[in-house]
């Protein structure tokens, strides 16, 4: 009788464990198809996806977005300029940020974004996300380049979509920069031994 209870249990415990475990135990958990592309634009802004995921009517990709510029850049300025275009055609649009319409990101940040389109996915293939696709690609002083990358879609569908984009986690971007030694320079090679 008592065993009876016990198989039960253990099948709680180990789906409350895997709810938890930072997806060691993985039961389509829902965190989509890892992208890994990065794209760095001539006005020095570089986007990087991370993941795309889809479930029903929203598809989500986690970007990180670096403004290397001394002015505020924008990454969905205007109306109807980003989206995602999938092998048939089909465009899903950005849905705007309630906060940050335009995905403007300060001169010297970075910033981590969802980026949430309204539309279904494929479940293969692939699909390409286009931001401010009406400005070049190439062009060094625009202050809203064009990105696109292209996302896998297998393995994508699953877990929950916010209603609307976001940006957050705002720091300043790592750089260095390459200029004179101070005080004296380098002492390699004067140690004096032969």
């Amino acid at each position: 009788m008592r065993s009876s209870f016990i198989a039960p249990a253990a099948l709680a415990s180990l789906c409350l464990l895997g709810a938890c475990d930072n997806d060691l135990i993985s039961f389509g958990s829902g965190n989509g198809a890892a992208v890994d592309a990065q794209v760095a634009h001539k006005s020095s802004a570089v986007v990087q996806a991370l993941s795309v995921r889809s479930s029903g009517d929203r598809a989500l990709v986690s970007v990180r977005i670096l403004n290397g510029r001394d002015r505020e850049m924008k990454f969905d300025a205007g109306t109807e300029h980003s989206y995602i275009v999938t092998d048939t055609g089909e465009k899903l649009m950005l849905v705007k940020s309630a906060t940050n319409a335009d995905l403007e990101i300060p001169p010297g940040k970075m910033m981590d974004g969802t980026l949430v389109f309204a539309g279904n996915l494929p479940t293969s293939g692939r699909a390409t996300m286009i931001l401010n696709a009406h400005d070049g690609a190439s062009n060094p002083y625009t202050l809203n380049p064009r990105i696109e990358i292209s996302l896998p879609l297998d393995g994508s569908r699953g877990g929950s979509i916010p209603k609307t984009s976001a940006l957050a986690n705002m720091r300043p971007v790592p750089m260095s920069k390459f200029a004179a030694a101070q005080g004296g320079g380098s002492t390699f090679g004067n140690s004096g031994q032969s």
